[in-house]
């Protein structure tokens, strides 16, 4: 049967239940959604789309917890992030609660325009969310501050690959390596495979040079050349052969699908790959 045939029709709740994953861990390994994937739908139905895929883990978009009016005006979403009331997402952690899902970090960009205050509030957030996690696509040069409030919140901050390389912009081994260099254990990596496929990078290579830093994984496949997202396992990041290694070694990270293309229903193709995960991690157990 082919994966993308798992389901019959596109509905929500048209999830044959041999199929459908339901557990937050599978040997160790806590698997999620990352919610941008669901980015096309509010927070309460995005609740209602990941729990559809099988999975019981989130990586947190902030786009699922800050106001969209706001995205565009960078004055105007930084004086909301200084004011709003933490019970906002007090509020969204229990409806998570509420809907079966843990949080397994919170995504919130925090960039080299980010001030003092600024930077300390979304720790202040991620805490209010009951995270003890931030995934961060972050500028190199933001490491220095981004290490600090880490370690006085003492919450860990995983900073996030993408697959062009540019001045300041993670994306290569090197850049790591120098955003890492003399940082605290609090500063890691999110490290999204998708990306460094199709950048033409291997990642099994990578795992091993940044073990100890790495704190979480997006998982997505990608053609090499910066080609499409493709089904997990069809693509340049040979994700079979990285997750066999991650099996065998100590290492028990969570791991959250990131499915980002917008043809086709999202809730299946993103059912289809947690249920390969599960397979994958599974494997010999």
């Amino acid at each position: 049967m082919q994966r993308r045939s798992f389901l019959v029709g596109g509905a929500i709740g048209a999830v044959h239940p041999l199929f459908a994953a339901s557990e937050l861990s599978y040997n160790g390994f806590p698997l999620g959604v990352q919610t941008f994937c669901f980015n096309d739908r509010p927070f309460d139905r995005m609740l209602e789309a990941v729990v559809a895929t099988g999975a019981r883990g989130i990586e947190l978009f902030r786009g699922h917890a800050e106001p969209e009016a706001l995205f565009r005006d960078r004055q105007r979403l930084r004086q909301w992030r200084l004011t709003v009331d933490l019970n906002h997402f007090h509020d969204l952690r229990n409806k998570i609660a509420a809907a079966g899902l843990t949080l397994l970090s919170y995504d919130i960009s925090i960039r080299s325009d980010w001030t003092p205050e600024e930077i300390d509030r979304a720790f202040q957030m991620a805490r209010a969310l009951g995270s003890n996690l931030i995934t961060s696509s972050s500028n190199v040069s933001v490491s220095p501050r981004l290490d600090d409030a880490a370690t006085r919140h003492r919450i860990r901050v995983g900073m996030h690959n993408h697959a062009e390389s540019k001045p300041d912009e993670m994306a290569t081994a090197e850049d790591y390596a120098v955003a890492l260099k003399g940082r605290s254990p609090w500063l890691g990596i999110t490290f999204d495979t998708g990306h460094f496929a199709a950048a033409g990078f291997d990642c099994v290579p990578f795992v091993d040079r940044f073990g100890d830093r790495l704190f979480a994984l997006h998982c997505k496949d990608r053609l090499k050349d910066f080609g499409p997202q493709v089904p997990l396992g069809a693509g340049d990041a040979r994700l079979p052969r990285l997750l066999a290694h991650l099996r065998k070694g100590k290492l028990r990270l969570p791991i959250c699908v990131e499915h980002t293309e917008k043809e086709g229903d999202r809730v299946v193709s993103i059912l289809n790959d947690v249920n390969w995960l599960r397979g994958q991690l599974t494997k010999g157990t």
